[in-house]
């Protein structure tokens, strides 16, 4: 079954229960369906056939999310797109897919529907789904590639971890323009939960009056989003601590004192933290009160997991390497690359480009490869530089990467951001860290920036630093 063919199913047996609530709007099961059919009717008058590729330019709007299922209902691929994008980014994926259609404005197709008429479901499970492209922070787009089946397997693995259900109210917070906003919204249609949207993350008295108005009992965030909270809020989101029964975090770093500060805010709350890609999603959770802050989580049944030498062979516990995992829902190939494919396998394990270990049953993130710097031989992970130097009441943010040396091969730089009534010396920020970070670890090089730049989700863009 795909996960349409369940949505639709669910109409049948409840078409009066709410599925979507839409700021003030609420749609029943049975108007979600017939809006799906609607939408794939003007899309096929379009001439969308099956297995070509639309691309839809997200938004996190009731239309958009009709015509995600919609293009799925004819079996038709969804290339989903950030509308924010850089052109060049979004001129790659056009040159790359070559699609049908381009859907600009997910609104439109709900207001040139002509001869509407019920669309026949020809998803099937081995077709391919979905096609997203990673901008990531280093190289060329990849565009990956995902089938019916294996967007399935990831939603019911998001369950058995998250935990939603037809009880809960989910208000959604992260943007449909990536992996983990659609995991979240696919998760929680398919679970029966009801999706709350309409209330974007910057207007925060707005998100607050959404989860006293729907009694909201969960959401995902990225780290980033946490922040902005705290920034924003304080502790107010304290306040719905017996309310909120699950928060799913995920996509980037997120340190071991806020896990902490979750863990005391939200003591009954289901906290969990995905580790994976894009290519395959959601491989493993954490969970706050139960694994150490510092793991991605105890190695979970449907998620195998090796640790690579750089010859490929695989390292005993406890050894640093390459995490490679291994999953039913992990993409089967990057689309019309087949070089990459081949050189993004070992033994049907994909590579994820992390360094890590396994101690005992929990998997550890050491860094990624590409950003590890190599100071005379010792390796040193920027995220542990950067943790150090937050800690400062000057620095708002940082980042860390690579700088060239003639004796040591490379040594750290750091870029800051220091507070708006505040600023320090680099003498004053070599003191701070003389008694925190072992030599080899202090930044050689500092330089006063007014933003780091990252991605949607919260990603450093360390390969923009390094050109700057």
């Amino acid at each position: 079954m795909t996960i349409v063919a369940k949505l639709i199913e669910q109409t049948q047996l409840n078409p009066e229960k709410i599925v979507i609530q839409d700021k003030d709007r609420a749609v029943t099961s049975a108007k979600f369906i017939t809006d799906i059919h609607n939408v794939a009717s003007s899309l096929k008058g379009k001439n969308v056939l099956s297995e070509t590729n639309v691309i839809i330019y997200a938004s996190n709007s009731y239309a958009f999310i009709c015509t995600y299922f919609a293009v799925h209902l004819l079996s038709a691929r969804s290339v989903v797109v950030d509308p924010k994008s850089e052109t060049n980014f979004l001129q790659f994926i056009v040159n790359k897919v070559r699609p049908s259609y381009i859907v600009s404005s997910p609104e439109e197709l709900f207001n040139s529907q002509s001869n509407i008429h019920k669309v026949k479901n020809k998803a099937e499970n081995s077709l391919i789904a979905d096609i997203l492209f990673t901008s990531g922070t280093t190289g060329e787009p990849k565009g990956v590639a995902l089938s019916h089946q294996q967007i399935l397997d990831s939603t019911l693995h998001i369950l058995s971890n998250v935990g939603n259900n037809e009880t809960d109210i989910e208000l959604l917070l992260m943007p449909l323009s990536h992996s983990f906003g659609l995991g979240r919204m696919r998760s929680a249609l398919y679970a029966g939960t009801v999706l709350v949207i309409g209330y974007p993350l910057n207007r925060m008295k707005q998100v607050f009056k959404a989860i006293e108005q729907h009694k909201v009992t969960g959401f995902g965030i990225v780290p980033a989003a946490w922040e902005f909270i705290l920034k924003m809020s304080r502790d107010k989101i304290v306040e719905y601590s017996s309310q909120i029964q699950y928060i799913e975090l995920g996509s980037a770093y997120f340190s071991p004192e806020n896990k902490q500060t979750m863990r005391s805010w939200f003591p009954e709350t289901n906290l969990v933290m995905h580790y994976g890609l894009t290519e395959v999603s959601r491989a493993i959770f954490s969970r706050f009160h139960h694994d150490p802050h510092e793991s991605l989580g105890i190695i979970d049944i449907g998620t195998d997991v090796r640790i690579l030498a750089p010859d490929s062979s695989i390292q005993g516990h406890g050894i640093e390497g390459e995490i490679a995992l291994r999953s039913n829902w992990m993409l089967s190939e990057y689309l019309d690359n087949p070089n990459l494919t081949k050189a993004s396998f070992s033994d049907g394990f994909f590579k994820t480009g992390d360094l890590g270990l396994i101690n005992g049953k929990h998997l550890y993130l050491k860094g990624r490869l590409k950003e590890v710097i190599n100071v005379g031989g010792k390796k040193v992970n920027p995220q542990d530089v950067e943790s150090a130097l937050k800690k400062m009441k000057f620095i708002s943010d940082c980042a860390c990467v690579a700088y060239p040396d003639p004796d040591m091969g490379e040594v750290v730089k750091a870029f800051v951001v220091f507070t708006e009534q505040n600023m320090c010396s680099e003498q004053e920020i070599k003191k701070y860290l003389h008694d925190k970070l072992p030599s080899h670890m202090r930044p050689q090089y500092y330089e006063n920036i007014d933003s780091i730049p990252k991605t949607a989700n919260g990603k450093i863009q360390r390969l923009k630093l390094k050109s700057s």
